[in-house]
């Protein structure tokens, strides 16, 4: 009972069963007994050592085909980062190759700035130059028209106007133009006046040289030339316009809307309301120069209490 007892517990330790039964065993067995005894404890062992190689393959093998699923995972997941990562190769590639395009054409405007600073360095120091000259010849010019030494004069400045890119031409010609209106060249000033007039419509002196123009043409006794030319500038709002307004009006007496008419206006607090028809019992009436259908310049003003009054408007104001 003893030795069935130890053989549930498990594995049969021999050694230690021989050491602690074999005394008791030897006293009451025969030889026959004890080698029945040692052969079913080695039985039992073999075949309890054949159960757990059993189960230990079992093991392997489960172990075995969970790392090949594990591998088929592996190698699937593998293959879709793979796929994954394909179009992104591909934009790496293309991001790469445009780099290195980007790259060649920035060397490329790197090289083509570095010329062009180079030739603007080239250019500002030969304008500088250029525009020193131009100065210094623009200085003699007054110099010589400041003592009336104009003998030279003319030469100076045509060479400026021709040949010279820092100075106004319309300037130039219009000096030219003064110089021999002073000299009294009146046709060869009228000749350099009528080229600013013609050949610089923007130029700040435009209106300038057709009054004075107007000028000459009427000292050389072509007055229809110079009432054209008046009344070319007598809708210009700077000093000349209004010396052409009064050159028309009151020294040349032209017949023209803007030296005179008849206007009706009342006074609404402080701003004047003009109409052409009117009561003059309630109205007051102007006589001027009239200029887009309002007072604009000088005249006289009749209120309807009988008084008058010298004015002068400016776009139908005080």
């Amino acid at each position: 009972m003893e030795l069935m007892k130890h053989h549930h517990l498990g594995i049969l330790d021999y050694g230690k069963f021989m050491r602690t039964f074999s005394p008791i065993i030897l006293k009451r067995l025969s030889l026959k007994a004890i080698l029945c005894v040692v052969f079913l404890s080695l039985s039992s062992s073999v075949a309890f050592g054949a159960d757990d190689v059993k189960k230990v393959k079992r093991i392997v093998a489960r172990l075995h085909l969970e790392m090949m699923q594990l591998k088929e995972k592996s190698s699937k997941l593998a293959s879709e980062q793979l796929a994954l990562l394909e179009p992104q190769n591909a934009k790496i590639e293309t991001l790469t190759r445009s780099n290195l395009k980007l790259t060649e054409t920035i060397s490329s405007l790197k090289f083509k700035i570095s010329l062009l600073e180079e030739k603007l360095v080239e250019y500002q120091r030969k304008s500088s130059s250029s525009q020193l000259s131009e100065l210094n010849q623009f200085a003699t010019i007054l110099a010589l028209a400041s003592v009336g030494e104009t003998s030279t004069l003319e030469a100076l400045v045509l060479e400026l106007i021709n040949k010279g890119s820092n100075l106004q031409k319309d300037l130039l010609i219009l000096l030219l133009a003064e110089t021999q209106k002073n000299k009294g060249l009146m046709e060869l000033s009228l000749g350099y006046y009528g080229a600013l007039i013609s050949d610089y419509p923007n130029s700040p002196y435009r209106s300038r040289s057709i009054f004075e123009a107007s000028e000459l043409l009427g000292k050389l006794g072509q007055d229809e030339e110079q009432k054209s030319l008046l009344l070319a500038l007598k809708e210009s709002d700077d000093p000349y316009g209004e010396m052409a307004r009064g050159k028309i009006c009151h020294e040349l007496y032209i017949e023209d809307p803007i030296c005179g008419g008849v206007l009706f206006g009342e006074l609404i607090y402080t701003e004047w309301v003009w109409f052409k028809n009117g009561d003059e019992k309630i109205h007051s009436r102007y006589e001027g120069e009239i200029k887009n259908g309002v007072p604009n310049g000088k005249g006289t003003l009749f209120f309807p209490n009988g008084e008058k009054q010298e004015v002068e408007f400016k776009d139908g104001q005080f």
